[in-house]
C-alpha cells in the first residue's frame, strides 16, 4: 500500500526519479532513522477465482502505518496535494524492488481516499 499523489515543481527528472529510494536513501531509513523493513506477508493473503490468465485474485484489506514519506529526493514530516512515496510498516504489494506493474490499490487515510500505483 505504497500511495502517490502528484507535484509540479521545477525540480528536474520524473516523479518515479524524485520518490524512489538509492542506496544513500535505504542507508539513512535503515542506519539513522531506524525504519525496520515492510512487512509484506499480506500480499499472500488472497483469494483466486478461476485458473490460469482468466484468474481474478481478490485481497483482504492490509492496514498499514506511515513510516516516512519521500518526496523531491529527500526525506519529509508531511506533504499536501504533491506525488510523494510512503513507506509503511506493513503492505499487501510487493515490497522490494518497487512492486509489480499490475499492481493497484486504494489507500483510505482519514477521510480521503488515494490511487496506490
Amino acid at each position: 500500500m505504497q500511495a502517490s499523489f502528484s507535484i509540479f515543481q521545477g525540480v528536474t527528472g520524473t516523479s518515479e526519479d524524485r520518490i524512489a529510494l538509492d542506496v544513500h536513501s535505504i542507508t539513512e531509513l535503515q542506519d539513522e532513522r531506524k525504519v525496520p523493513a515492510t512487512d509484506d506477508a499480506a500480499k499472500y493473503d488472497y483469494k483466486a477465482e478461476g485458473r490460469g490468465g482468466e484468474a481474478v485474485y481478490s485481497f483482504a484489506s492490509c492496514q498499514g502505518r506511515v513510516l516516512a514519506i519521500r518526496k523531491d529526493k529527500r526525506f519529509v514530516e508531511a506533504a499536501e496535494n504533491e506525488e510523494v512515496g510512503v513507506l509503511l510498516d506493513r503492505t499487501c504489494f510487493y515490497a522490494e524492488q518497487g512492486g509489480q506493474v499490475s499492481e493497484q490499490a486504494r489507500a483510505v487515510v482519514g477521510i480521503g481516499v488515494y490511487l496506490v500505483d
